[in-house]
């Protein structure tokens, strides 16, 4: 964190309720935009989601075709 006032993750996740979306994948990810740490594991972990999220929207799609 660059800020001394920054909040922890967790206190994010509590604040946006984030817990409350059971169904939805998300990810606070803490980082410094002075050093840049926690900046490329934010990242990985976006292009992972959406490579994910493309194969299942693939499967859906294998599926409601052979139907």
């Amino acid at each position: 964190m660059d800020l001394k006032e920054a909040l922890p993750t967790v206190k994010i996740c509590q604040t946006l309720g984030l817990h409350q979306l059971p169904h939805k994948q998300w990810h606070v990810q803490s980082s410094n935009a002075i050093t840049g740490e926690g900046i490329q594991e934010g990242i990985d972990w976006l292009l992972v989601q959406l490579a994910n999220n493309k194969k299942q929207q693939q499967q859906n799609s294998n599926n409601s075709n052979h139907q």
